[in-house]
């Protein structure tokens, strides 16, 4: 047979030429024919039959077995059966199969039934190639075979037994596959409790353990003593049952995991074919373990997330870890090493374990500080027998029920901050994942806690903020010094939660202390019986001595929760309430005290933070006491800023020094729909838009903070809900020494101008920056060098082709570059369109979601993929507000599997160096906002005068002057008049004495400009400024509103046309879906042809609405149609040729839809259609009867005649539009022609009317 199978022509069949054949056919080709019982080989999809000798015996002599299907050996009858059995072996099933029929007899009778184990075969990954057949009996089927020659034909018989078993002898003792043939051995209860090894291979000996040499004959208890009795059960049911298995199990002794083959034979011996898995189940485990920990550690984010207390963060990490670990207690140590301190603050603890909040000594646990201090986790399984734990310490640990532990160091800047914990009562030996997760809870417990704390501050400096604007709001109501005192000192009693507080000042000439106020709660408490001290009086002339006047002399804060025995104490006068606690803060001017503020017994005594808020709110006390003395001075000066705040056409605030809006003008009020109260402690931020709102506030408070001025531009709602973008002016007023007295700003609506320019993407902090990227990120504060150490680590770390950052514009649909790192030189990338990635990728990218393509396999366009040189992409987008803004990016050049844990890395960075960019970014702009603060333009535009009663000047601006070209003495009086238009100045001075009785005056007038020689239109308005209730004086401004009368005139002009067009496009709507309905077979083909077609109006009336600022010339109009319809992707087959031609906008709505009919046309069916196909649109103009005419001729070639799928010779609402529509609507000649393999349609029409012949060719 083995001559017979290199004879056979095997590339006749599936298996194709011997010579190509893979090692592991080889191999069990060899097997087959060199075995003596009856065995055959099923190999590949079609299980074509390779076999020996003894197996081609039994079948039909007159044909031959080699390269037909295995299940054809069942011939008409048995074939069914066998072709079942072929199924299950190829899922990877050991078959047996007993008196199955083997091929036909030439009689018609069956040539052989026999019984038959089949067996899967794999190759090196697992996957079944073939199947081997061994007959292991043949039944006598009645009929004898003729004797066999005697002694000769014996021995040539047994002479090729024994090479035949030398051959199968070798390939056993090499197999890589344990094979082992067992007899069970049974108790006297016919139970198997023990098996003897009859014959085992070498392999067997390297995967199972007993040596080959000693097994055979030997009992398995004999080699491992404690077999795990689930084997001799699973035997003894194959045994049992006759069905071969397949079976994993893990070996107990050796802790090894098995793939085992099963075969039953006679009696109680089993054939066993052995393989390790324990690799791959070890793989499989250790998977599990990624993708739980992953799963707890998004758990416990996700928990903590909406908790802002820290200990509340340290308790619910620590509760989820112990719960995650079972472990009895955890919890979270901050160490400060200055003092030598770790404070609990929480611990998480289960069952009797003690608590172990609380502060604790470094020094006490200095075995495991110093290799925390490293860096390093401290593990330990047993502390009563480690080595590591000195002898000394374990008492002490087991009094706090401390046996095994770990502890999960962090470590910022090269100091230890904090420890994550966790303990047990009893011997536990960590594995790796747990170490490893207690890192990475650790390393979150930081960044949670840190949050939480910074939420924390933010809240108390945010009651400090808002007592501070709640004192400057009590200051612009109190009648009273004294009053305002006492209002002060009870929003700071609510701030530092005092039970009652005093103000007061050092008298110079005295050096006494004068009480200037004590708060109501004060008084309540209060029972003065010396009569030197009447109630509701403060005192005053007080010596210097006591608490308040070691503040006073000190100059700086004091605490005291322990009034009695602190040095200076005094004690306190009959009637004053007992002092338990005691709070001082000095009042100080230019940097010398001149008085305090006292407060007294807050529960639980007065805290550092107290004592960080009192000293806050000091300053804005004293100077809100400050300004109410000088309030009356100032009165006249703000009454003429507050008129003069009304004449200005911009939005106007005044604010004190510490940011309370103290005024707003009446064209804010108009604007915004807000008054002064609800402007009040940030009120105004409700109307800034929420984008802009946290960057408008941030960039304010540095301005309070720093006394820099500032300009930016943000959005301001008016007061009907639109948003509309206004440049912001913030400045400081100085005194003569350069001290801020007060703030101004001004809004002035740039709306339009903004729109026209490139908006500004403002960048938001959200994280810290990374921990392993913060060395190289400290101190950068240029975004493009940011970025660029960020993507260059990625690249390097990642060993990708690509990394890169790219912003998102045009509503996130267009990509641009800018920074990268590549593993190669190659040219950059342009701008990309998103869509071109697929429908899928992109719609990810706009609802933030993180986009892991590992080839492209199933991308929607992997010819773009590959132009772009991309196999695998990793993505992770950055969504503002909805908004996809910018993307962090990793490709390949060849696919590539992104693991876990290298999506969660990219995440991580990207969100990280995001904050990085934008921070550095936000520092740049503020730099920049800052220098162009210092060359605002000084003064504002409009031109200023004062006027007496009835309209004679008393002063003018400089504006006037240099406008008008009068001297600085020429307009007062009536001399101003000079300057306006004759026609204009009675009309003007009769104004003037009609406003002696209104409050008010508001007309406009020409103003002759020197420079210019000519006249413009001003709007002047003026108000009367009130003295002892006459109106003596009246303050105006002039604004030129020549360009704004100009406009207005152009744009009622636009409305009219406008109203026009619209009706004439309602007409021709209208006619669109009454032939539309006509031509559609269904509502869908309808929907589908009219949303054509109205976008073929919507880009007509783009192009007319661009009318009055450039021409509609045909050849744009013919472009966008096609590339409307993608024709740009066979651009090389399109040819469009012919003069610039300007085209009448009555005439561009029905021509454009005829165009549109011929295009989609021909990419749904002509030139465009078809590879072979070509387009070309050619014309020209002449002159005909004194009128201009256009010739264009529309040529497809190459196209397909008409099929059964293609409209009846395209004739629909396109071709009744060319052939009807236009010589109707346009005075056109039209011709239309569709051949077998070319189309023509030629358009001639006027361009210009009967009543003229102006040409319309040329440049516009």
């Amino acid at each position: 047979m083995e001559a017979r199978v290199r004879a056979h022509d095997w590339s006749a069949t599936p298996l194709g030429p011997a010579a190509d054949w893979p090692e592991t056919l080889r191999s069990a080709a060899r097997l087959v024919l060199d075995m003596a019982l009856p065995a055959a080989l099923g190999w590949g999809e079609a299980s074509t039959l390779l076999c020996n000798d003894a197996f081609a015996a039994l079948l039909d002599r007159g044909t031959d077995p080699l390269g037909q299907s295995f299940a054809a050996l069942g011939g008409e009858f048995g074939g069914e059966a066998l072709a079942a059995l072929v199924e299950r072996v190829r899922c990877g099933e050991a078959v047996p199969a007993a008196d199955l029929a083997l091929g036909v007899g030439p009689d018609g009778a069956d040539s052989a039934r026999v019984t038959l184990s089949l067996t899967p075969l794999r190759r090196a990954d697992g996957t079944v190639a073939g199947l081997l057949a061994i007959v292991t009996d043949t039944p006598a089927t009645g009929t004898e075979r003729p004797a066999q020659e005697p002694q000769a034909r014996e021995s040539r018989a047994e002479a090729a037994l024994r090479v035949s078993e030398e051959k199968y002898s070798t390939l056993f003792q090499t197999m890589g596959q344990g094979f082992c043939e067992l007899e069970l051995v049974r108790d006297a209860a016919g139970r198997a409790v023990d098996w003897r090894y009859i014959e085992v291979n070498p392999a067997f000996e390297r995967l199972v353990g007993p040596p080959a040499a000693l097994a055979r004959g030997r009992r398995g208890r004999d080699f491992v003593p404690e077999i795990d009795p689930w084997w001799f059960e699973t035997y003894e049911r194959i045994v049992e049952t006759g069905v071969p298995r397949r079976l994993e199990h893990r070996e107990t002794p050796k802790g090894r995991w098995y793939e085992v083959s099963v075969y039953p034979q006679a009696g109680d011996r089993l054939l066993v074919l052995y393989d390790d898995v324990t690799q791959r189940k070890t793989a499989e485990a250790a998977l599990r373990e990624r993708e739980e920990r992953q799963a707890f550690l998004l758990a416990m984010s996700d928990a903590v997330r909406r908790l802002t207390d820290p200990a509340a963060i340290e308790g619910e990490i620590c509760r989820l870890l112990a719960e995650r670990l079972g472990v009895e207690r955890a919890y979270y140590a901050a160490v400060d090493e200055a003092v030598g301190l770790a404070r609990i603050a929480h611990d998480h603890v289960r069952g009797d374990a003690p608590s172990l909040a609380g502060e604790h000594r470094l020094a006490d646990f200095a075995w495991s500080a110093e290799i925390l201090r490293r860096g390093e986790c401290r593990v330990v399984a047993d502390a009563q027998t480690s080595p590591d734990v000195p002898e000394t310490e374990r008492p002490h640990l087991a009094a706090l029920r401390i046996v095994a532990c770990m502890g999960a160091p962090l470590v910022k800047d090269g100091r230890l901050v904090g420890v994550l914990c966790v303990t047990q009562s009893r011997p536990r030996e960590w594995t790796g994942d747990e170490v490893e997760l207690l890192r990475d809870v650790a390393e979150r417990i930081w960044a949670a806690v840190e949050r939480g704390r910074a939420e924390v501050d933010i809240r108390h400096k945010n009651a400090v903020l808002e007592g501070i604007n709640r004192i400057f709001r009590e200051a612009l109501g109190a009648s009273t010094e004294e009053e305002l005192g006492r209002a002060c000192l009870a929003i700071a009693e609510e701030v530092t939660g005092s039970a009652f507080s005093f103000m007061g000042e050092v008298n110079l000439e005295t050096d006494r202390f004068d009480e200037l106020s004590i708060s109501d709660r004060g008084w309540r408490h209060f029972a003065m019986e010396n009569p030197a001290f009447p109630a509701g009086k403060a005192p005053t002339g007080l010596p210097l001595h006591g608490l308040y006047g070691r503040v006073l002399r000190d100059g700086s804060g004091l605490i005291a929760n322990a009034p009695h025995a602190h040095p200076d104490r005094i004690g306190t006068p009959p009637g004053h309430p007992p002092l338990k606690a005691f709070l001082g803060v000095p009042l100080k001017r230019d940097g010398r005290t001149i008085g305090m503020i006292g407060y007294g017994n807050r529960a639980g005594g007065y805290r550092p933070e107290d004592l960080e808020a009192a000293e806050a709110l000091a300053p804005a006390i004293l100077q809100a006491l400050l300004r109410k003395r000088t309030a009356d001075t100032l009165g006249e000066s703000e009454e003429r800023f507050r008129t003069l705040t009304e004449l200005v056409p911009s939005l106007l605030w005044d604010a004190d020094t510490q940011g309370r809006t103290a005024l707003v003008n009446r064209r804010w009020t108009e604007y915004t729909g807000q008054t002064l109260a609800e402007v009040q402690n940030g009120g105004w931020l409700a109307v800034i838009h929420p984008d802009d709102a946290q960057e408008t506030a941030r960039v304010f408070a540095d301005a309070y903070a720093t006394g820099h001025g500032l300009e930016r531009q943000h959005r301001i709602r008016r007061r009907d809900g639109v948003y509309r973008w206004f440049l912001v002016r913030h400045a400081p007023a100085r005194d003569a020494e350069g001290r801020v007295l007060r703030w101004f700003g001004a809004a002035t609506d740039i709306h339009d101008q903004h729109l026209a320019a490139e908006k500004l993407q403002l960048e938001e902090a959200r994280q810290t920056f990374l921990l392993d990227l913060a060395d190289r990120l400290q101190g950068q504060n240029d975004p493009q060098e940011t970025l660029h150490i960020a993507v260059a680590a990625l690249g390097r770390h990642l060993a990708v082709s690509r990394v890169g950052y790219v912003r998102a514009y045009a509503g996130g649909e267009i990509i641009e570059r800018q920074v990268r790192f590549t593993a190669r030189e190659e040219a950059p990338l342009g701008p990309l369109r998103l869509r071109d990635f697929g429908e899928g990728v992109r719609g990810r990218l706009h609802r933030g979601e993180t986009v892991a393509v590992e080839d492209l396999d199933g991308v929607a366009n992997p010819a773009f993929w590959r132009s772009v040189e991309i196999h695998s992409l990793l993505a992770v987008p950055l969504v503002r507000n909805g908004r996809l803004r910018a993307a962090f990016y990793a490709t390949h050049d060849r696919p590539r599997a992104w693991s876990p844990g290298e999506v969660a890395l990219f995440e991580d960075v990207a969100a990280r160096t995001w904050e990085a960019a934008e921070r550095a970014q936000a520092e740049t702009e503020l730099r920049a906002s800052e220098a162009r603060q210092r060359a605002l333009i000084e003064g504002i535009p409009q031109l200023v005068w004062r006027s007496a009663m009835g309209g004679g000047w008393t002063w003018a601006s400089p504006q006037w002057c240099r406008y008008t070209g009068q001297s600085e003495a020429a307009p007062l009086g009536f001399g101003w008049l000079d300057a306006l238009h004759p026609d204009d100045r009675e009309r003007v001075r009769t104004a003037w004495t009609e406003a002696e009785a209104a409050s008010g005056l508001t007309l406009n007038f020409r103003i002759r400009s020197d420079a210019e020689d000519r006249y413009r239109w001003f709007q002047s308005r003026a108000l009367p400024l009130l003295r002892e209730s006459e109106n003596s004086e009246w303050l105006g401004t002039s604004t030129d509103i020549d360009d704004l009368r100009r406009l207005q005139e152009q744009q009622d002009v636009m409305v009219a046309e406008l109203q026009h067009r619209t009706r004439n496009l309602i007409t021709v709507v209208r006619s669109i879906a009454e032939q539309t309905v006509v031509s559609s077979a269904s509502l869908d083909v309808f929907r589908r042809r009219f949303y054509d077609r109205l976008a073929v109006l919507s880009r007509v009336q783009g192009l007319l609405s661009r009318s009055n600022v450039e021409p509609i010339l045909l050849d744009t109009l013919i472009t966008a149609e096609l590339d409307a319809l993608g024709a740009w992707e066979a651009a090389e087959r399109i040819l469009l040729e012919g003069p610039s031609v300007r085209l009448r906008k009555a005439t561009v709505q029905t021509f454009a839809l005829a165009l549109h009919e011929l295009a989609t046309n021909a990419r749904k069916y002509g030139a465009l259609a078809v590879p072979s196909g070509r387009l070309q649109v050619t014309w020209r103009t002449y002159d005909e009867d004194g009128r201009t005419r256009l010739a264009l001729q529309w040529t497809e070639e190459g196209i397909e005649g008409p099929s059964a799928t293609a409209p009846p010779a395209r004739y629909g609402y396109g071709r009744e539009l060319i052939e009807k529509a236009l010589p109707y609507a346009l005075d056109a000649r039209t011709h239309y022609a569709l051949g077998e393999h070319a189309l023509h349609c030629s358009i001639d029409l006027p361009l210009t009317d009967r009543r003229g012949s102006e040409r319309t060719t040329g440049n516009p």
